[in-house]
């Protein structure tokens, strides 16, 4: 198995934490560019066992202080675990029906990167005579 990691790493099936670390380091070796960061995530993580993929994404978030076995990080896990007890099945953004939103396109000081500015603008108005029913 470790020959596939090392010569074709797409064909490997990694199943655990420790083999899509791996997975992904090697993928990442062989194909550096920008544009493949996001397939070499996929790659290394499409077989993964559901157990292992919040540990995975948290990887992702601080590879060279990643330790799943450290205290904080169960520390952090539970509290993450407790906040989304909080949070309705449905979301905690709604949208309320009777209100329109208007969005911005605010550029960034870079000049290359916008934000996008979402506010309420008010309740929608009904005119029978534009709206017909």
């Amino acid at each position: 198995m470790l020959a596939l990691l090392l010569h074709d790493p797409q064909r490997y099936v990694a199943k655990t934490l420790d083999e899509s670390i791996q997975k992904l380091a090697k993928l990442n070796e062989m194909y550096p560019s920008d544009n493949r960061w996001g397939m070499n995530i996929y790659e290394a993580s499409k077989d993964l066992e559901p157990k292992y993929q919040e540990d995975f994404i948290r990887y992702l978030g601080n590879p060279a202080m990643f330790d799943p076995d450290n205290e904080q990080a169960q520390l952090s896990a539970a509290l993450e675990a407790q906040v989304a007890e909080d949070i309705p099945e449905h979301g905690r953004n709604t949208i309320d029906p009777d209100y329109t939103q208007r969005y911005e396109l605010v550029p960034s000081k870079n000049g290359r990167d916008f934000d996008v500015v979402v506010t309420n603008a008010g309740e929608i108005e009904y005119d029978d005579e534009k709206n017909p029913q």
